[in-house]
């Protein structure tokens, strides 16, 4: 496929750590909660990470929101603030929250899961190089639909795949086609909701391998053009939870997600 086309905005800010650049910001509130950060701990006078309760070093980010306060009864598992529930391939819940990850030839331990605080659900990716699912398959950004794709379809079948053509669009109906999890509504992630599952106090990925293993750490696509150059669109990367723009004809991960739709 060539190189990646990236491009370097020096009119505006790109993301990283987290916050969201004026482009793909919306005025308006998100319509569910979101995640707090998932950094825990607070850093001392001398630059060493120390507890929260105890730091002579006041406003900080660890001393506030849900992960100052975690919840002591979750209904599933996850690091700080955050609440996942593991579902398997028909949709139901595990039995037991806290179990390892396996993959063998009858499945895997689990198949997608649950986000308690935001409502959505997310696809947990595959080691296995055949499966559709493999985390390091890559696809092209495209979508027909003029009315979803700010002006530019993209590019079909441009990535590198099994199962499907190795794009966006039919990455999303075959997984709508098999009801994966029990689902058959799965879509592209905005830029917020792919943020959400972010934590902040981890890196190459910043998320909890836990919850979310076999996850790779480069440009994961999202569902948003770029506003004003629709040949590109945003992604969000997971070696430090930032987010960019690329040409959509060059190829990236997918991470669908399932539900309502945070701003």
């Amino acid at each position: 496929m060539g190189g990646l086309k990236f491009v370097v905005v020096l009119a505006m800010s790109l993301v990283i750590a987290g916050c969201i650049s004026g482009d793909v910001a919306d005025d308006a509130l998100p319509s569910v909660p979101l995640n707090d950060t998932g950094v825990a701990l607070c850093m001392s006078a001398a630059w060493e990470q120390e507890n929260c309760t105890s730091t002579n070093r006041p406003g900080q980010d660890g001393q506030y929101g849900r992960d100052s306060a975690v919840p002591a009864m979750k209904l599933g598992s996850g690091s700080a603030g955050f609440d996942f529930i593991k579902r398997d391939a028909a949709g139901f819940a595990l039995n037991d929250q806290l179990v390892d990850w396996s993959e063998n030839t009858d499945g895997m331990a689990w198949d997608c899961v649950e986000d308690n605080v935001t409502g959505l659900v997310w696809e947990v990716k595959s080691v296995n190089a055949n499966a559709q699912r493999y985390s390091n398959h890559t696809y092209s950004w495209y979508q027909p639909n003029d009315g979803l794709n700010g002006g530019n379809a993209g590019v079909a079948n441009g990535g590198s795949c099994l199962g499907s053509d190795c794009d966006t669009a039919a990455y999303i109906t075959q997984a709508n086609a098999s009801a994966r999890c029990g689902r058959t509504d799965w879509r592209l992630p905005s830029v917020s909701e792919l943020l959400s599952i972010a934590d902040q106090s981890r890196a190459n990925p910043p998320l909890d391998i836990t919850v979310f293993p076999n996850s790779a750490y480069n440009a994961h696509w999202t569902s948003q053009s770029v506003a004003f150059n629709p040949e590109f669109a945003w992604y969000v990367y997971f070696t430090a939870a930032g987010n960019g723009i690329i040409n959509k004809s060059n190829t990236a991960h997918v991470r669908l997600v399932s539900g309502g739709v945070i701003p």
